[in-house]
């Protein structure tokens, strides 16, 4: 990875993500799911996201569906939809567009494997 992303990049329990690009309505970032990660089932008030899934297999959920997908799929996110991505069985990496506000405060967490804050918690 050359050092202007490696400044650009953030560490989760779940992996990292890089923050590609951003401008003032919209975000595109890199995430990076370990396998036997996921990110928290969450949701946005203020921004849609548009994900391709570049590596790995996830098992993705969206609203109450849960489904498994492989490279070169897309999947929206609409304002205010539960979603989750899971990387079960391999890595996955994943281009993600946000459109709207895109303030990484945006999250409402619902469940969360690492106990980091859930709404309302």
């Amino acid at each position: 990875m050359n050092s202007d992303l490696n400044q650009n990049k953030v560490d989760k329990p779940w992996g990292y993500y890089i923050t590609l690009y951003e401008a003032d309505t919209y975000k595109v970032k890199l995430l990076f799911i370990e396998k036997g990660h996921s990110i928290s089932l969450q949701k946005h008030y203020m921004r849609a996201e548009q994900w391709t899934i570049i590596k790995g297999n996830p098992l993705i959920t969206k609203g109450p569906l849960i489904s498994a997908y492989s490279p070169k799929c897309n999947i929206s996110i609409e304002k205010e939809e539960e979603h989750r991505i899971a990387a079960t069985i391999d890595d996955v990496l994943i281009l993600e567009l946000q459109l709207g506000n895109c303030e990484e405060t945006d999250i409402v967490r619902l469940e969360d494997k690492y106990n980091r804050l859930i709404d309302g918690l």
